[in-house]
């Protein structure tokens, strides 16, 4: 088995492993990723409702979206930009850039488009020029997070927004009481569908055509198993790689002290305090959940959070 390391030293691994990972995905992504394409709209409806209160206060905008994939943010607050506005998708894929552009071109996007390809600290923009930064499932791919939020911190004007959306909350897996029901919500699922979990790497078409792509641009000598890509393509994803690490995750408040100091936490949800448990085919549990989610309203598995930058 190769045998696969994380250190921070890696980061060109963790991004050529990411490209390839995400290149192969672009047109899969959508129908593979139901719970960001269904589940965040009403979510994102909130972060619409805030960015259009920032167009109000100054007009045209522009937004810079990092880790684009295949549109889904500007998809999101394309009811609140017009002709005016500029909106800029970037991502390390070029292939899922082209999917995105594809995607707003068939829904009539009427912001001005500009894409960009790179890593997201390495992109080039001027200081203070754009209005809202949004990272909306991403952050977790990031092998330097403090280098992409310094990055975008650079790029925001005072008094912008700053979006983190659909990132793991270390905070669930910590906690004794939801980090203990994750992992016996979990532990349900691998009894319930035990091949699913145990089951081989060998016979998968998208690994294998991963592992092709990375043996083809000698980033490996020999293919990964699919538990190692997921635990380089989510390197800061406790689920990733078919175990739980507790010292994965980001912890929203930690998140912005360290990162963003000075910045306002205007809005944090947590949510899928029961993972991926589909409440709505187990009604009986509602009451239960319920009071779960007061009694630990920032201990969802997820999170989302909108800051704004200091004047």
């Amino acid at each position: 088995m190769t045998t696969v390391r994380l250190s921070k030293s890696d980061k060109a691994f963790v991004e050529a492993v990411n490209l390839a990972y995400h290149e192969e995905e672009a047109v899969l992504y959508d129908g593979r990723h139901p719970e960001i394409m269904e589940a965040e709209r009403g979510r994102w409806r909130l972060i619409a409702e805030a960015v259009a209160k920032l167009k109000r206060e100054r007009g045209a905008i522009t937004v810079l979206d990092l880790g684009t994939g295949t549109g889904f943010v500007p998809r999101q607050l394309s009811d609140v930009l017009d002709g005016g506005d500029s909106f800029v998708v970037s991502d390390l894929s070029p292939t899922m850039l082209a999917q995105a552009e594809a995607n707003l071109k068939a829904d009539g996007f009427r912001a001005q488009l500009r894409r960009v390809v790179g890593p997201a600290e390495s992109l080039n923009f001027e200081e203070s020029s754009v209005d809202v930064v949004t990272m909306n499932s991403v952050v977790h791919h990031f092998p330097d997070v403090p280098a992409v939020f310094a990055a975008a911190d650079r790029f925001l004007k005072p008094g912008g927004l700053m979006i983190v959306a659909h990132e793991p909350n270390a905070r669930h897996f910590r906690h004794p009481v939801m980090g203990t029901l994750d992992r016996l919500l979990r532990l349900g699922r691998r009894l319930r569908h035990p091949r699913a979990w145990f089951a081989g790497d060998s016979g998968d078409p998208f690994i294998d055509r991963v592992n092709r792509r990375l043996v083809e641009r000698g980033i490996v000598a020999k293919p990964l198993t699919a538990g190692e890509i997921e635990s380089v393509v989510d390197i800061h994803s406790p689920t990733a790689g078919r175990t739980v690490r507790q010292d994965r995750g980001f912890d929203p408040f930690s998140l912005a002290k360290k990162n963003l100091p000075g910045y306002r936490i205007e809005r944090l949800l947590t949510y899928q305090h029961f993972g991926k448990v589909d409440l709505r085919k187990i009604p009986c549990l509602r009451p239960f959940a319920d009071w779960v989610e007061r009694a630990w309203s920032l201990e969802g598995a997820l999170f989302m959070m909108i800051l704004r930058k200091p004047l």
